[in-house]
């Protein structure tokens, strides 16, 4: 039987359709597999930031003031590796802001000083948790050599849960995270509070981190961390009943 044009335009159809079909399933294979692939990379990037937050969390010396702006010499090896931690997550256009629960947005400008901006982003971020943690450098009163009897914490805590990652085709990526964040009041072996404001116990956080990721030297890095924080209270030590 001859086919007729219509046969043969309905054929032309049907193979470019069916060729469309298989090129969009190659295009579509190499992101399946890419986000397979560095799925657990880009969560690891979240649990690194976390891991270099609670070492500073936990960094309790005196940190001597360096030509290079930083709080610390190397004095506090919690602080010392947490900078190392830091430069391995944090890209070279590294930023940071906090989204108030209020919709206010605090920037990456207004959380550094002027006076720090031309360190690296991951000695500048390390300052600034440092900073929070622990004080503004003034506040200090540290033995040499031993704890400071004004930090604030002695420990901090930073928990994810509920991650969701994706890898783009162009070398780009996204993590979105829920934070538990708990912060313990350092106090004294009396009980009684290290911290300016007196507050015992430990305070807790709740928030979304939402991470822009980009490919740096053939390398995942954090290049954006936005913080939506949701709520933070204050839990206080419990008092013991007097006899």
């Amino acid at each position: 039987m001859k086919s007729t044009n219509k046969d043969r335009f309905s054929q032309r159809q049907f193979r470019l359709l069916g060729g469309l079909v298989v090129a969009a399933a190659v295009l579509m294979l190499p992101e399946a597999r890419l986000n397979a692939n560095t799925q657990d990379v880009l969560m690891g990037l979240g649990t690194c930031y976390a891991v270099g937050t609670d070492l500073i969390g936990s960094a309790i010396h005196k940190p001597p003031v360096a030509d290079h702006n930083t709080p610390d010499g190397g004095e506090d090896p919690n602080f010392t590796e947490a900078v190392k931690t830091y430069k391995k997550c944090f890209s070279k256009d590294f930023r940071f802001n906090i989204i108030l629960s209020s919709g206010a947005v605090i920037p990456w400008e207004s959380l550094i000083p002027n006076h720090a901006a031309g360190n690296a982003p991951w000695l500048q971020w390390a300052n600034f948790v440092n900073n929070a943690f622990r004080g503004s450098l003034d506040s200090w009163d540290c033995p040499a050599g031993g704890p400071c009897n004004t930090n604030r914490y002695e420990s901090t805590q930073h928990q994810l849960g509920t991650m969701m990652a994706s890898a783009r085709r162009d070398g780009t990526g996204f993590l979105q995270s829920y934070l538990t964040a708990t912060h313990t009041f350092h106090i004294d072996a009396n009980g009684k509070s290290l911290e300016e404001n007196g507050s015992t116990g430990f305070s807790i956080a709740y928030g979304t981190y939402q991470n822009e990721m980009v490919k740096e030297n053939g390398r995942w890095k954090i290049k954006e961390r936005n913080l939506i924080l949701r709520r933070g209270m204050t839990v206080p030590q419990p008092t013991r009943a007097r006899r």
